[in-house]
């Protein structure tokens, strides 16, 4: 098995240990992990590399604002993706996690509402294995 990973930098506090997560679900020699720099850039690599992967998984964070600019940004993401995983005929697990504030994105990224990377490894490994 061949596992992507791809991973938005902004947002490290958040993506790493969602990345943590993530690998934790599948042996360290099965993973390749691509670093872009922010969720925009995810569907995108997505597209280069789905062919070379058995699955993707998708981590990042889209934190609101004071505008609406978060909504449009994960819509056209999680829309790419779900256009990607369609034509590859391949899974992407999505762990971009959508929040209103910094503390509920620390709570998703392995506090009291468990880790959101490995929920999104787990479904993946559920899809393929």
């Amino acid at each position: 098995m061949n596992i992507g990973i791809v991973v938005s930098q902004t947002h490290r506090l958040i993506t790493e240990p969602l990345l943590e997560g993530a690998k934790r679900v599948f042996p360290k020699e099965s993973l390749s992990i691509y670093w872009v720099p922010g969720c925009f850039e995810i569907p995108y690599l997505c597209s280069k590399v789905i062919d070379k992967h058995d699955a993707l998984i998708t981590l990042g964070l889209i934190l609101q604002g004071e505008t609406e600019h978060h909504i449009y940004l994960a819509h056209c993401i999680f829309q790419s993706l779900q256009n990607i995983q369609i034509e590859a005929k391949k899974p992407i697990g999505l762990g971009v996690l959508t929040c209103h504030t910094l503390e509920q994105a620390f709570q998703r990224a392995g506090g009291k509402s468990g880790n959101k990377g490995e929920e999104a490894a787990r479904a993946i490994r559920d899809l393929i294995c």
